[in-house]
């Protein structure tokens, strides 16, 4: 009887050795570690991604997807049969989602890598990756709101074709000293009316009736547009 007590005894203290209770307490802050910056990281797409593509539907999976590679990391990198399992059991999985646009594969290969170093004990690489990806969050955020901004476009329309299409004087000419850059969108001379469209770039309100005034000074029998 004695025995078997001691027999039990011995394998409940081998169950939860000093160095066994630390690797679980090593093994729940890398866990922890995890989920805390898949969150941040979602929070980055939707704060810098999510307004351009207006879905959410991929971020969901950053927490679950970055604790499960940390988790994955963790069993196979003290055996090489596991690692060699688990090679052979992946290379039989297929991503079958549609990816929309790069960013969002980028953000997922992003969680991988975090998941990677904390399961591999390197929480200083994944302290430096999610350094990174903030910076270039918030420069593809600043990136894509200056892009997104819509351009005024102006219309001039009048019955002489010479007064507008001019090229010292025309309209065209006549923006040069209110706005930095003239894109033309269209010249049209249909019988006695003409029209010239032309996209205006680093404009605000107040420049754009500053031009509307001027143009209406130089061509006051034309209609002219701003929208």
């Amino acid at each position: 009887m004695d025995e078997q007590v001691d027999a039990v005894q011995n394998t409940v203290e081998s169950l939860w050795s000093a160095e066994q209770i630390a690797s679980i307490q090593t093994i729940a802050v890398y866990l922890l570690l995890a989920f805390l910056f898949s969150f941040y990281i979602r929070f980055l797409y939707r704060r810098f991604h999510v307004v351009q593509s207006g879905t959410d539907s991929v971020s969901i999976i950053f927490p679950l997807l970055t604790v499960v590679t940390v988790a994955v990391i963790m069993t196979i990198k003290s055996s090489l049969a596991l690692s060699l399992g688990m090679v052979g059991a992946l290379s039989i999985v297929r991503f079958r989602t549609a990816i929309r646009q790069p960013q969002e594969l980028a953000y997922l290969f992003l969680c991988i890598a975090i998941g990677l170093s904390l399961g591999a004990e390197f929480p200083q690489l994944a302290v430096i990756l999610v350094i990174i990806a903030s910076g270039c969050a918030f420069w593809m955020g600043r990136q894509a709101e200056s892009d997104s901004v819509n351009p005024l476009v102006l219309t001039v329309a009048g019955d002489n074709a010479e007064v507008l299409f001019d090229a010292a004087t025309g309209v065209i000419a006549s923006l040069g000293e209110y706005v930095a850059e003239v894109q033309l969108k269209r010249l049209e001379v249909q019988g006695e009316n003409s029209q010239v469209r032309v996209e205006l770039n680093g404009i605000d309100t107040v420049k754009a009736l500053e031009v509307m005034k001027h143009l209406t000074t130089l061509f006051p029998n034309s209609r002219i547009k701003i929208q």
